[in-house]
């Protein structure tokens, strides 16, 4: 579902050096999913 989705974005981030700005793009995309759902 929607959280295992999220969860593997995390996961997917977190494996590779920490990037914020690529972190709030994922995030917006989670976030755009979800309003047009």
């Amino acid at each position: 579902g929607q959280a295992q989705a999220l969860e593997a974005g995390m996961n997917d981030s977190l494996t590779k050096p920490f990037d914020p700005a690529t972190l709030l793009a994922k995030l917006q995309v989670h976030l755009a999913q979800q309003v047009s759902s």
